[in-house]
């Protein structure tokens, strides 16, 4: 809950890029985030999340990829 808030709190800034939450910030976010998804869901949930989670890497890198090649 700690790592949320102070994520929460600097949301605004980060998103108008007049701060950033940086690597430090964002592990933390990110371990915070992947506790409460292993502590509130059950072997089908982990599933999931890792199905997702797999999926949108997959798709950023879609993006990126189509992003080089219209500036190449």
């Amino acid at each position: 809950a700690v790592a949320m808030g102070a994520a929460a709190a600097v949301l605004p800034d980060d998103l108008a890029e007049r701060t950033m939450l940086g690597d430090t910030g964002a592990h933390a976010l990110g371990a915070a985030l992947g506790a409460a998804v292993v502590a509130g869901n059950g072997r089908t949930g982990l599933a999931a999340h890792a199905v997702a989670l797999v999926a949108a890497a997959a798709l950023g890198e879609r993006v990126s990829e189509a992003a080089r090649r219209s500036l190449g």
